[in-house]
Protein backbone atom coordinates (compact mmCIF):
# COMPACT_ATOMS: atom_id res chain seq x y z
CA UNK A 1 0.00 0.00 0.00
CA UNK A 2 1.21 3.51 -0.88
CA UNK A 3 0.60 6.57 1.47
CA UNK A 4 -0.58 8.90 -1.29
CA UNK A 5 -3.15 5.95 -1.47
CA UNK A 6 -5.04 6.50 2.52
CA UNK A 7 -5.62 10.37 0.75
CA UNK A 8 -5.16 13.51 2.80
CA UNK A 9 -4.78 12.55 6.78
CA UNK A 10 -7.04 13.91 9.30
CA UNK A 11 -6.97 17.42 9.88
CA UNK A 12 -4.44 19.27 12.32
CA UNK A 13 -2.21 15.64 12.18
CA UNK A 14 0.51 14.10 9.77
CA UNK A 15 0.42 10.61 10.16
CA UNK A 16 -3.56 9.64 10.95
CA UNK A 17 -6.01 8.55 8.40
CA UNK A 18 -9.35 7.55 8.16
CA UNK A 19 -9.67 3.70 8.04
CA UNK A 20 -13.54 2.34 7.19
CA UNK A 21 -16.31 3.57 8.83
CA UNK A 22 -15.10 3.68 12.29
CA UNK A 23 -11.88 3.53 12.67
CA UNK A 24 -8.11 5.16 11.80
CA UNK A 25 -4.90 4.29 10.49
CA UNK A 26 -1.57 5.68 12.23
CA UNK A 27 1.33 5.57 9.92
CA UNK A 28 4.88 5.36 11.57
CA UNK A 29 7.31 7.14 9.61
CA UNK A 30 10.80 4.91 8.30
CA UNK A 31 12.34 6.39 11.66
CA UNK A 32 10.70 4.38 13.81
CA UNK A 33 11.80 0.83 13.85
CA UNK A 34 9.71 -1.99 12.61
CA UNK A 35 10.49 -3.94 15.90
CA UNK A 36 9.08 -0.65 18.21
CA UNK A 37 6.05 -0.21 16.21
CA UNK A 38 5.10 -4.18 16.67
CA UNK A 39 5.79 -4.01 20.26
CA UNK A 40 3.90 -0.87 20.83
CA UNK A 41 1.00 -2.84 19.35
CA UNK A 42 1.20 -5.15 21.53
CA UNK A 43 1.40 -3.78 24.36
CA UNK A 44 -1.48 -1.40 23.76
CA UNK A 45 -3.49 -4.97 23.15
CA UNK A 46 -2.85 -5.65 26.32
CA UNK A 47 -3.54 -2.47 27.54
CA UNK A 48 -7.03 -2.80 26.20
CA UNK A 49 -7.44 -6.30 27.06
CA UNK A 50 -6.95 -5.76 30.64
CA UNK A 51 -9.71 -3.25 30.74
CA UNK A 52 -7.86 0.39 30.54
CA UNK A 53 -9.14 3.33 28.83
CA UNK A 54 -7.31 3.07 25.63
CA UNK A 55 -8.52 2.36 21.80
CA UNK A 56 -9.27 -1.27 20.58
CA UNK A 57 -6.27 -1.84 18.20
CA UNK A 58 -6.58 -3.22 14.82
CA UNK A 59 -4.24 -4.69 12.25
CA UNK A 60 -0.83 -4.03 11.05
CA UNK A 61 -0.56 -2.77 8.01
CA UNK A 62 2.82 -2.71 5.26
CA UNK A 63 2.58 1.16 3.88
CA UNK A 64 5.84 1.23 1.71
CA UNK A 65 8.76 1.44 3.65
CA UNK A 66 6.88 1.88 7.44
CA UNK A 67 3.88 0.06 9.25
CA UNK A 68 0.75 1.37 10.02
CA UNK A 69 -1.63 0.85 12.90
CA UNK A 70 -5.14 0.59 12.55
CA UNK A 71 -6.82 1.76 15.69
CA UNK A 72 -10.90 2.15 17.15
CA UNK A 73 -11.82 5.97 16.08
CA UNK A 74 -12.25 7.58 19.29
CA UNK A 75 -15.17 10.35 18.93
CA UNK A 76 -14.48 13.44 21.08
CA UNK A 77 -11.91 16.26 21.52
CA UNK A 78 -9.01 16.30 23.91
CA UNK A 79 -8.95 16.97 27.38
CA UNK A 80 -6.41 19.94 26.36
CA UNK A 81 -9.15 21.46 24.08
CA UNK A 82 -11.89 21.25 26.78
CA UNK A 83 -9.41 22.49 28.74
CA UNK A 84 -8.52 25.75 26.94
CA UNK A 85 -12.08 26.59 26.01
CA UNK A 86 -12.69 27.98 29.15
CA UNK A 87 -12.80 31.17 30.67
CA UNK A 88 -10.94 32.03 33.84
CA UNK A 89 -13.64 32.19 35.46
CA UNK A 90 -15.22 28.54 34.95
CA UNK A 91 -12.97 27.10 37.99
CA UNK A 92 -16.15 24.10 38.63
CA UNK A 93 -15.06 22.54 34.95
CA UNK A 94 -11.55 22.85 35.53
CA UNK A 95 -11.47 21.02 39.06
CA UNK A 96 -13.57 18.39 36.97
CA UNK A 97 -11.02 18.05 34.14
CA UNK A 98 -8.31 17.96 36.42
CA UNK A 99 -10.48 15.28 38.34
CA UNK A 100 -10.67 12.81 35.75
CA UNK A 101 -7.13 13.67 34.68
CA UNK A 102 -5.70 11.93 38.05
CA UNK A 103 -8.43 9.42 38.23
CA UNK A 104 -7.48 8.20 35.00
CA UNK A 105 -3.79 8.36 35.50
CA UNK A 106 -4.21 6.53 39.33
CA UNK A 107 -6.17 3.53 37.10
CA UNK A 108 -3.14 3.16 34.81
CA UNK A 109 -0.52 3.14 37.80
CA UNK A 110 -3.17 0.69 39.36
CA UNK A 111 -3.85 -1.88 36.66
CA UNK A 112 -1.64 -5.35 37.39
CA UNK A 113 -3.04 -7.24 35.04
CA UNK A 114 -0.89 -6.41 31.79
CA UNK A 115 1.05 -9.98 30.53
CA UNK A 116 2.96 -8.44 28.08
CA UNK A 117 6.96 -7.97 28.60
CA UNK A 118 7.86 -3.71 29.10
CA UNK A 119 10.76 -1.81 29.99
CA UNK A 120 11.93 -1.00 33.21
CA UNK A 121 12.64 2.64 33.70
CA UNK A 122 15.56 1.78 35.57
CA UNK A 123 17.14 -0.06 32.52
CA UNK A 124 16.28 2.71 29.87
CA UNK A 125 16.33 6.24 31.52
CA UNK A 126 20.19 5.83 31.60
CA UNK A 127 20.14 5.51 27.89
CA UNK A 128 17.90 8.64 27.11
CA UNK A 129 20.51 10.59 29.44
CA UNK A 130 23.42 9.36 27.57
CA UNK A 131 21.44 11.24 24.29
CA UNK A 132 21.74 14.41 25.84
CA UNK A 133 24.76 16.78 25.03
CA UNK A 134 23.89 19.49 26.87
CA UNK A 135 24.42 17.82 30.13
CA UNK A 136 28.31 17.04 31.65
CA UNK A 137 29.18 13.56 32.09
CA UNK A 138 29.51 14.05 35.79
CA UNK A 139 25.70 15.11 36.14
CA UNK A 140 24.63 12.40 34.02
CA UNK A 141 26.01 10.09 36.52
CA UNK A 142 24.98 11.98 39.72
CA UNK A 143 21.39 11.52 37.72
CA UNK A 144 21.91 7.65 37.38
CA UNK A 145 22.63 6.41 40.66
CA UNK A 146 19.25 8.91 41.41
CA UNK A 147 17.39 6.55 39.38
CA UNK A 148 18.66 3.83 40.77
CA UNK A 149 18.15 4.48 44.26
CA UNK A 150 13.97 5.38 43.81
CA UNK A 151 13.18 3.37 40.70
CA UNK A 152 11.36 0.94 42.65
CA UNK A 153 8.14 -0.49 41.72
CA UNK A 154 6.86 -2.02 38.48
CA UNK A 155 3.57 -0.55 37.60
CA UNK A 156 3.03 0.75 34.31
CA UNK A 157 3.82 4.33 33.44
CA UNK A 158 2.58 5.93 30.47
CA UNK A 159 5.47 8.37 29.86
CA UNK A 160 3.75 11.82 28.46
CA UNK A 161 0.55 11.74 30.39
CA UNK A 162 -0.68 15.25 29.74
CA UNK A 163 -4.23 17.18 28.56
CA UNK A 164 -3.49 16.41 24.68
CA UNK A 165 -3.39 12.85 25.19
CA UNK A 166 -6.38 11.98 27.06
CA UNK A 167 -9.44 11.87 24.96
CA UNK A 168 -13.08 13.52 26.24
CA UNK A 169 -15.17 10.51 24.19
CA UNK A 170 -19.06 9.59 25.14
CA UNK A 171 -18.12 6.12 27.04
CA UNK A 172 -15.54 7.84 29.34
CA UNK A 173 -11.87 9.35 29.19
CA UNK A 174 -9.48 7.46 26.72
CA UNK A 175 -5.73 7.51 26.69
CA UNK A 176 -3.49 7.66 24.07
CA UNK A 177 0.05 7.74 22.82
CA UNK A 178 1.97 5.01 24.56
CA UNK A 179 4.77 5.51 22.67
CA UNK A 180 6.86 5.96 25.99
CA UNK A 181 4.79 3.26 27.95
CA UNK A 182 7.35 1.61 30.51
CA UNK A 183 7.12 0.49 33.66
CA UNK A 184 8.75 1.33 37.07
CA UNK A 185 8.31 3.70 39.94
CA UNK A 186 4.40 6.01 38.86
CA UNK A 187 6.19 8.77 40.67
CA UNK A 188 8.37 9.28 38.07
CA UNK A 189 5.30 9.63 35.75
CA UNK A 190 3.37 11.87 38.01
CA UNK A 191 6.38 14.24 37.92
CA UNK A 192 6.76 14.12 34.41
CA UNK A 193 3.17 15.63 34.19
CA UNK A 194 3.86 17.99 36.57
CA UNK A 195 6.63 19.47 34.79
CA UNK A 196 4.48 19.71 31.81
CA UNK A 197 1.95 21.63 32.81
CA UNK A 198 4.44 23.80 34.88
CA UNK A 199 6.20 24.35 31.39
CA UNK A 200 2.83 25.22 30.02
CA UNK A 201 2.38 27.92 32.29
CA UNK A 202 5.39 29.48 31.65
CA UNK A 203 5.30 29.23 28.13
CA UNK A 204 1.36 30.33 28.11
CA UNK A 205 0.79 33.05 30.30
CA UNK A 206 -3.07 33.58 29.54
CA UNK A 207 -3.88 30.27 30.52
CA UNK A 208 -1.32 30.55 33.30
CA UNK A 209 -4.43 30.94 35.64
CA UNK A 210 -6.31 27.84 34.51
CA UNK A 211 -3.16 25.55 34.00
CA UNK A 212 -1.75 26.54 37.44
CA UNK A 213 -5.40 25.20 39.01
CA UNK A 214 -5.78 22.39 36.82
CA UNK A 215 -2.07 21.22 37.81
CA UNK A 216 -2.75 21.92 42.00
CA UNK A 217 -6.18 19.67 42.07
CA UNK A 218 -4.89 16.86 39.62
CA UNK A 219 -1.94 16.26 41.65
CA UNK A 220 -4.57 16.63 45.18
CA UNK A 221 -6.54 14.53 43.60
CA UNK A 222 -4.18 11.89 42.66
CA UNK A 223 -2.87 11.98 46.09
CA UNK A 224 -5.96 11.73 47.89
CA UNK A 225 -5.88 8.19 46.11
CA UNK A 226 -2.49 7.04 46.20
CA UNK A 227 -1.01 8.23 49.49
CA UNK A 228 2.17 7.19 49.47
CA UNK A 229 5.29 8.98 48.13
CA UNK A 230 4.48 12.49 47.12
CA UNK A 231 7.53 13.58 49.10
CA UNK A 232 9.57 11.98 46.14
CA UNK A 233 8.66 14.31 43.21
CA UNK A 234 11.01 16.39 44.44
CA UNK A 235 13.45 13.68 43.76
CA UNK A 236 12.34 12.69 40.41
CA UNK A 237 12.11 16.10 39.21
CA UNK A 238 15.58 16.98 37.99
CA UNK A 239 15.57 13.61 36.08
CA UNK A 240 12.44 13.80 33.97
CA UNK A 241 13.71 17.66 33.34
CA UNK A 242 16.35 16.39 31.32
CA UNK A 243 14.46 13.64 29.80
CA UNK A 244 12.11 16.38 28.84
CA UNK A 245 15.14 17.96 27.10
CA UNK A 246 14.98 15.39 24.37
CA UNK A 247 11.55 16.85 23.05
CA UNK A 248 13.52 19.76 21.66
CA UNK A 249 11.63 23.21 23.06
CA UNK A 250 13.93 25.76 22.63
CA UNK A 251 11.24 27.95 25.23
CA UNK A 252 11.84 25.72 28.36
CA UNK A 253 15.57 24.52 27.39
CA UNK A 254 17.09 27.13 29.70
CA UNK A 255 14.63 26.28 32.47
CA UNK A 256 14.88 22.87 32.23
CA UNK A 257 18.71 22.76 32.48
CA UNK A 258 18.19 24.91 35.71
CA UNK A 259 15.85 22.06 36.86
CA UNK A 260 18.58 19.56 36.81
CA UNK A 261 21.10 21.68 38.29
CA UNK A 262 18.55 20.83 41.26
CA UNK A 263 19.81 17.37 41.63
Amino acid sequence: MRIKDLGAPIYGTGNLFKWGEDQILKVYGSEFPREFVVQLGEKEKSFYNAGLPVPKIGKLLEIEDSLGQVYERIEGKSLLDELISLTENDEPRVNELATIFAEVHFQIHSCTTVEVQMQHQRDFFPDLLERIDSLSDELKKALVNEIKEISEGNQICHGDFHPLNVLLSPKGPIVIDWNNSHIGNPLEDIARSKLILVGASRMYPSLKKTVDRFREVYLDRYFQLNQNGQDQIDRWWPIVSAIRLLDDIPELEDWLLEQIKLV
